[in-house]
């Protein structure tokens, strides 16, 4: 897997990735999933035995396939400014940003990565904007005495 991907974009979706690893059970894997699509979209998947996270990050893919990304990677590419190039081979995955170079070796494989129920209903994109129009319309019920 080789993929380019702009560090605040990913940023983003490794942070929310970051509070459902963190409540996983110490069966589960404390890693994400990285997939590239012929699409050339990186899809990030994390899972903590009750809920799963797929988000998808705009993405130039030169090779395709998937790796695992350790939690312990996430906080230095969510550091890095710019355009990130994540390549894995050999049981590890390079993040590459300008002159930084840093590798993370996975301790399993990405078909150890559990998987991920799959929803008994259709899914639909979330609107942020529509999300907080709704919750400014209910504001008003909320308990203030707690």
């Amino acid at each position: 897997m080789e993929v380019i991907v702009e560090a605040p974009a990913v940023a983003v979706v490794l942070k929310r990735a970051q509070e459902l690893v963190k409540k996983a059970s110490s069966s589960l894997p404390t890693s994400v999933l990285l997939n590239t699509s012929p699409s050339g979209a990186l899809t990030v998947s994390a899972f903590d035995g009750e809920v799963a996270l797929v988000s998808e990050v705009a993405a130039t893919s030169r090779k395709g396939g998937s790796a695992l990304l350790h939690r312990e990677a996430f906080e230095y590419v969510s550091a890095l400014k710019g355009p990130v190039t994540l390549r894995a081979a050999k049981g590890a995955i390079t993040v590459e940003s300008g002159r930084s170079t840093a590798r993370f070796f996975q301790a399993s494989q990405p078909e150890d990565f559990p998987k991920l129920p799959t929803p008994t209903v259709p899914l639909e994109p979330l609107n942020a904007q529509g999300l907080l129009d709704m919750l400014r319309r209910v504001h008003h019920a909320c308990a203030t005495d707690c």
